[in-house]
């Protein structure tokens, strides 16, 4: 239970139908920095899932939705995401492993990072 905060940290979601996953809030971007949108959150309601910005008869991103409602850097990253022709349904998947699968030295690197991230800037003057 104490390493529960790791492993929460160390998941984020894969793209399949975006059912299951919050579009403002759920880790779902492939980009290590948050895995997150930075964008504000205008236009599109704080409470809905990215399957809202996916065409379901094509099962294709909404190009022009994305360009309006994001960044410039956060919709090319959503873009970039491939999107399965079979609808595959979301699911969970490790981050910092080639497969998504956990393992311990996974953890080990989340937790280095979270303790790096608590450090105080070695520039500060001390």
């Amino acid at each position: 239970m104490s390493a529960q905060s790791i492993v929460q940290k160390g998941y984020r979601w894969q793209v399949g139908n975006g059912d299951s996953i919050g579009l403002w809030f759920d880790k779902w971007l492939p980009t290590p920095s948050s895995f997150r949108l930075t964008s504000p959150q205008i236009g599109l309601p704080i409470d809905v899932n990215v399957n809202s910005i996916i065409n379901p008869s094509s099962n294709s991103w909404q190009a022009d939705v994305i360009r309006q409602a994001f960044s410039p850097d956060d919709a090319t990253t959503i873009l970039g995401i491939p999107l399965s022709s079979r609808c595959t349904v979301d699911r969970l998947m490790r981050v910092f492993t080639p497969k998504g699968h956990f393992i311990v030295s996974s953890a080990h690197k989340v937790a280095l990072s979270s303790i790096s991230d608590l450090r105080p800037e070695a520039s500060n003057g001390q």
